[in-house]
């Protein structure tokens, strides 16, 4: 599916003040809310979580839980077995995930 991109036109420095990226399209989006109790519900819509998990999304998380389960096992008999040559090339398929992870922090 292709993609466009539209240009915003001039912006001042408080559009960057307000900006929130995405890491699915649109990946940048203009946070406009400030959140308080009274618009959680419209907070959550903009933000894009969804309390309403379909049969998919909850195997979806399942997989994920699991592969990441079966990866620290994995893990930490490689690290038994003072494997530090598979720990090095493993290292390259971890990046993104520790990149996600400092992000979330």
């Amino acid at each position: 599916m292709a993609r466009t991109v539209t240009q915003k036109g001039i912006v001042s420095d408080k559009f960057f003040a307000n900006i929130r990226k995405n890491y699915q399209p649109p990946f940048l989006t203009e946070n406009n809310l400030s959140y308080t109790d009274n618009n959680k519900e419209n907070y959550h819509k903009e933000l894009n979580i969804i309390n309403e998990s379909t049969e998919e999304d909850i195997r979806l998380f399942d997989d994920l839980i699991d592969t990441t389960e079966k990866v620290l096992n994995l893990l930490k008999k490689q690290k038994s077995a003072s494997n530090i040559k598979w720990c090095k090339g493993a290292m390259k398929s971890f990046n993104d995930v520790i990149k996600l992870v400092k992000k979330v922090k």
